[in-house]
Parts: C-alpha cells; sequence; structure tokens
C-alpha cells in the first residue's frame, strides 16, 4: 500500500467473502484501477470464483478500467484445480505480474509484468527512469533454469514438501485446537486459524511473540471493525516439529488466558473479612 500512497494513490478496501472480491462494491468504489489476487487472497486464502472473474472482467471493460493481477501464491496448490490467469480472458485490460521471491528466494530481485500494449511504452519508461534494467547474469541464469525445465522440477518437489508440512500442521491444529478452524489452506504457504468469538487475536500474538513465535493478527489487516478474530501463520520454513511445538504452545497460552477470564480481578482497596472466609 505504501507504494501506492507514495505515488499519490488513495488505496480503496473492498470486502472479500468466500468467492473472493466482492465486485458489487468495487463498482460502487468508483475505482479505475483494482489490485488483485485471485489465485490466492491473502490473508483469507479465497479463490476468486468463475463468477466473480467474469463479473470483474466486465467491469474493467465496460469502464475502461485496469486489473493488477498479482499472480500470489499460484504455484502451490493442494485440494483444488488451478484457474487461469485473468489476463487470458482479456489481456487489454489486465496487467498479470509475478515474482520468483517465494519459489525460488527473494534476494534475486526477480519479477516480471505482462502489460497491456497500450500501457508497455509507459512501463517502460519508468523502468529505464528508476534502475536502467535489473542484474543480466541473474536474468540469465533464472532463464536457464526456466529453460531447461529445472524450475517445474524444483516447484513439483517443493510442492511435495509444502504438501506434507501441511498436513502436519492440519493435524495439530485438529488435536490441540478443536475448537478452531483453519482457513485458506488449500494452496499457498499460510494458514488463518480462526478463533472463537470471545477471543483477541491481538492479545494471543502478544502472548506468542513472548514465547518466541511470530504469529500475525488476522485483525490487524482489516479496515474495519466486523469480523472474527484469527491468527495468520506462516509454515514453509517451518520442521514438522516445530509446528507441533508451536501449535501446543498455542494451545497452552489460549488454556492460560481462558482460566485467567473465569477469575474476576481483585478490588482494590478491600479485604478479605473472617466472614468471607
Amino acid at each position: 500500500m505504501r507504494m501506492f500512497t507514495t505515488h499519490g494513490l488513495e488505496p480503496v478496501p473492498i470486502a472479500v467473502d468466500e468467492e473472493g472480491l466482492d465486485v458489487s462494491r468495487l463498482d460502487r468504489s468508483g475505482c479505475r484501477a483494482v489490485l488483485v489476487t485471485p489465485a490466492h487472497q491473502y490473508p483469507l486464502g479465497v479463490q476468486l470464483s468463475p463468477q466473480r472473474r467474469r463479473a470483474l472482467i466486465d467491469w474493467a471493460i465496460k469502464g475502461d478500467c485496469l486489473v493488477i493481477e498479482d499472480d500470489y501464491d499460484a504455484e502451490y496448490r493442494y485440494d483444488r484445480a488451478a484457474l487461469g490467469a485473468l489476463r487470458t480472458l482479456a489481456p487489454t485490460v489486465v496487467a498479470y505480474l509475478g515474482t520468483l521471491s517465494k519459489t525460488l528466494a527473494p534476494g534475486l530481485r526477480i519479477g516480471w509484468l505482462a502489460a497491456p500494449a497500450w500501457l508497455c511504452a509507459s512501463v517502460r519508461n519508468r523502468k529505464h527512469l528508476g534502475d536502467r534494467g535489473d542484474n543480466v547474469i541473474t536474468q540469465a541464469a533464472v532463464r536457464e533454469f526456466l529453460g531447461t525445465g529445472g524450475y517445474d522440477r524444483h516447484l513439483r518437489c517443493t510442492r511435495l514438501q509444502y504438501r506434507r508440512l501441511r498436513e502436519n500442521l492440519l493435524e495439530s491444529v485438529s488435536t490441540h485446537l478443536p475448537d478452531c478452524t483453519p482457513i485458506g489452506i488449500e494452496a499457498g504457504l499460510h494458514v488463518v486459524i480462526r478463533l472463537p468469538e470471545n477471543e483477541q487475536d491481538s492479545t494471543l500474538v502478544d502472548h506468542l511473540a513472548t514465547a518466541g513465535i511470530r504469529v500475525a493478527a488476522l485483525t490487524a489487516y482489516r479496515h474495519h471493525h466486523s469480523g472474527f478474530p484469527g491468527l495468520v501463520l506462516g509454515w514453509a520454513q517451518a520442521r514438522p516439529n516445530q509446528l507441533a511445538t508451536s501449535i501446543r504452545t498455542l494451545a497452552g497460552i489460549r488454556r492460560t488466558l481462558a482460566f485467567e477470564r473465569r477469575i474476576p480481578a481483585a478490588r482494590p482497596g478491600l479485604r478479605d473479612s473472617p466472614e468471607t472466609l
């Protein structure tokens, strides 16, 4: 979002439900461009439904608007079939972008942008003014990696590895957090653990940080106060035993906080009298 505000744009939040971006709200917002992650929305992990995809493309064509499609987490799917990129439906109104930061390494600093023809000249000019291009040697190495099938082999290997980690995580959540619901686990490298309505995710985040476990509160991603509490947990870099230990620690912290909620706070200035003992 800082990138948009730095260039004088005002980000407008649009609600997301189980089918992805609410295009009807987008239509009423007056926006002329939208950034979407149709393959796996962050943080809820929902996939933009076929109906919403068509509605989004119709919105862009009728209003002469731009859809910026971030192909986020499209490479890692476990329980659902892949849908084609939005750009294949309407290349004149969709700018398709992606990166190797999650699949290979963020240090490569390599990404791509397939822009509509009418936008290409402006993009090339901005790129030229910004940094005159990326490291040619790194680009050549990545091109070789892609052309020889190395990237596909890497994705097959890591997809299997991440699937096993995901199964370990889901087993731990089922065992130690039976009243919580994992959300967005069908794809990607993170999960939202939905908490009961009476719990505060920000409080849990603070206690977990004290225990050396870094997660994010779902409420921190909201632009409005409504919605259920949850924890956003990334699991790609963890080992199976670390995941199980972290979930057990979370369960222990929740038990402690639940016990404290049941005990009324002592009122200052009062002592127990003999009659109350």
